[in-house]
């Protein structure tokens, strides 16, 4: 029976990948150097032979110039030696183009007109040069000089030389450079392939360490060592791992705070309908007293698992949130609407006052919580015949809202923990009045969602102050 097998290619090494990238960069950097290299010595070596065959094509001229005005036959002499001396094939032209010497005496080509564009501008005075690659699979060039007696152009110098010395000579320093190259480049990568181990063990021990967290062990930390990336990925590295570490001890801590907060109501209740079911005979009054109390615990968990799911919601990693324009003038009116039954009933006065009203872009339910939290969080700590003032103003281009009260603050050592989901300065006396512990850690949540800032200062005994900063332009 066939079964399909996957492959499954293990990744290579990162001091495999820098030695590999090493070497890629380097090889392409010597072909490019050596490209370079081959090129301006070929243009060097033709712009050389161009200077040279236009000057020795002008002094030929000059020395055959009478024997061709004369028809003098010891021309082909003449033109032989310098052709032993060129190593290159020179024919004389007359004044029509049409060859009357060739320093290698071919009866083909004697009388024979060449039309050239070299002849033709030499014929017009001008010396000139150009390479060809003949269809032999050879390269030559062409170079002319006008001959000249009396001022008049009586025929033309046409020398032909072989490249071929030139091209070999290059094909050979293009060889030697490969061989160079390719020598350099593999000790290169070879040098690289060991540096890049002392690269490479920062990041592995970083691995190893990362490894290990997933196994669960989430108290780890790496040694900061080796280059300045690598310190800064080291130290990042160790304030995730503490980060981790911190939040999994703070879901740890939730956890058994969710758990004991839930279990408190549904004790109370279990406890309530017992004595109901062991008592048949209570009376009227009893039972009435009982399921208010079984009433209010109902309440109290309800409350609970609302804040859990608002927090659960406002933790997502897209909480849905809805940006439109807001007044927050407007909106801390409706908010103090709905307290002022609740601070009237406790003798509370509740203040309010706007030195200068904001608009600003947010989720105007959630800014209304956040508000509602605050303001009740106020009005619980605040005895009877105290006052929770609100006051809205702007400064540098944010808005600024702040929530003061003169109740009965909170204590140094507690501050720092406040907006901790459960944390209760006073567990006692935060039940008795109805909190869940969640209530700032929402209201945070919802300014930090808008961009913005929460602070707080209290002073015990005397009362507390929150500030709340929104940026009044919120993208």
């Amino acid at each position: 029976m066939l079964r399909n097998k996957h492959i499954r290619l293990r990744p290579v090494s990162l001091r495999w990948q820098i030695s590999v990238s090493y070497f890629v960069i380097i090889a392409i950097s010597f072909t490019m150097l050596n490209i370079a290299v081959v090129n301006i010595l070929e243009q060097n070596y033709i712009s050389s032979r161009k200077t040279t065959l236009i000057k020795q094509a002008n002094i030929i001229s000059v020395v055959s110039a009478g024997y061709l005005q004369d028809a003098n036959p010891y021309i082909n002499n003449v033109i032989s030696d310098f052709s032993d001396s060129l190593s290159a094939r020179i024919l004389i032209l007359n004044h029509r183009g049409t060859v009357v010497a060739d320093s290698f005496n071919d009866i083909n080509i004697l009388n024979r007109t060449l039309n050239h564009q070299e002849v033709l501008e030499a014929l017009k005075g001008e010396s000139v040069s150009q390479q060809y690659y003949l269809p032999e699979g050879q390269w030559v060039m062409y170079s002319t000089a006008p001959i000249t007696a009396d001022g008049d152009i009586i025929g033309v110098v046409f020398i032909s030389s072989s490249l071929a010395d030139i091209y070999d000579s290059i094909s050979q320093v293009r060889s030697r450079l490969l061989v160079y190259s390719v020598f350099l480049a593999v000790a290169i990568a070879l040098f690289s392939y060991f540096i890049s181990g002392f690269v490479a063990k920062p990041i592995k021990d970083i691995t190893d360490v990362i490894r290990e967290m997933g196994r669960g062990h989430l108290r780890q930390r790496v040694k900061v060592n080796g280059s300045r990336e690598i310190i800064e990925l080291g130290n990042a590295f160790n304030v995730m791992s503490q980060r981790v570490e911190s939040l999994d001890k703070a879901r740890s801590e939730f956890v058994a705070n969710a758990s004991h907060e839930l279990k408190t109501p549904l004790s109370s209740i279990k406890v309530l309908a017992q004595s109901l079911v062991q008592n048949p005979d209570a009376g009227l009054d009893v039972y009435k007293e009982f399921m208010h109390d079984i009433d209010s615990e109902i309440d109290r968990m309800s409350n609970i698992i609302n804040d859990l799911l608002t927090l659960v919601q406002l933790d997502k990693d897209k909480p849905q949130i809805t940006y439109g324009d807001v007044d927050l003038d407007k909106l801390i009116n409706e908010t103090l609407k709905v307290l002022r039954p609740l601070a009237a009933a406790k003798n509370i006065k509740l203040n309010y006052r706007c030195e200068e009203g904001a608009y600003i872009k947010g989720d105007a339910p959630k800014l209304k919580q956040m508000l509602i939290n605050l303001i009740d969080n106020a009005l619980k700590y605040t005895p009877a015949g105290g006052s929770v003032d609100v006051r809205l103003y702007k400064k540098d281009g944010r808005a600024l809202i702040e929530v003061a009260d003169n109740g009965i603050g909170i204590p140094e050592a507690d501050l720092p923990y406040i907006f901790d989901r459960f944390y209760r300065v006073d567990k006692a006396r935060s039940r008795s009045t109805g909190g869940t512990g969640l209530g700032l850690s929402i209201a945070q949540k919802i300014v930090y969602l808008h961009n913005g800032t929460i602070n707080v200062e209290s002073n015990e005994g005397e009362g507390t102050r929150f500030f709340i900063e929104l940026p009044i332009d919120i993208g």
